[in-house]
């Protein structure tokens, strides 16, 4: 519990510089979302984060946190959102959530996620298969931004 309240402390003392990180150059964003990083792997190295920003001025941004599709950390990401702390602007969430808005995908309308340093549309990605593991039931990918 004490790693929950360590990063959940540091999240709320930077959340406004946080909130701003879609404004900020790229070598800005680089470096704030390393800290998002860092401090999140304080609690578990296996969490990662999105950011949803709102598409209005007054609406709330949306910190997403996953553990990547890993079933050994879900119970590490519904801890952390479940001890998540009330602010006005954020709304936290455990896991990606599937969309039923596949329309506005299509149409290239999806809001933007900021996966580390790099800001992504699930609209603007192609996907290639490369090669399948049947032990594993994997499938390495290669994405195109």
């Amino acid at each position: 519990m004490k790693k929950i309240n360590t990063f959940w402390n540091w999240f709320q003392d930077n959340n406004q510089t946080i909130k701003n990180l879609i404004n900020e150059t790229p070598k800005n964003q680089k470096h704030i979302s390393f800290w998002i990083n860092k401090n999140l792997g304080y609690y578990c190295k296996e969490i990662d984060f999105m950011i949803v920003y709102p598409k209005t001025a007054n609406g709330k941004c949306e910190l997403i946190l996953t553990a990547n599709g890993n079933p050994e950390y879900f119970n590490h990401v519904i801890d952390l959102v479940d001890n998540a702390p009330q602010l006005k602007t954020w709304k936290f969430t455990a896991f990606i959530q599937p969309t039923e808005r596949i329309y506005e995908i299509m149409n290239g309308l999806d809001d933007p996620y900021i996966f580390h340093e790099i800001t992504l549309k699930a609209s603007e990605l192609t996907f290639l298969p490369v090669e399948y593991h049947e032990l594993s039931h994997k499938l390495d990918i290669v994405v195109f931004l």
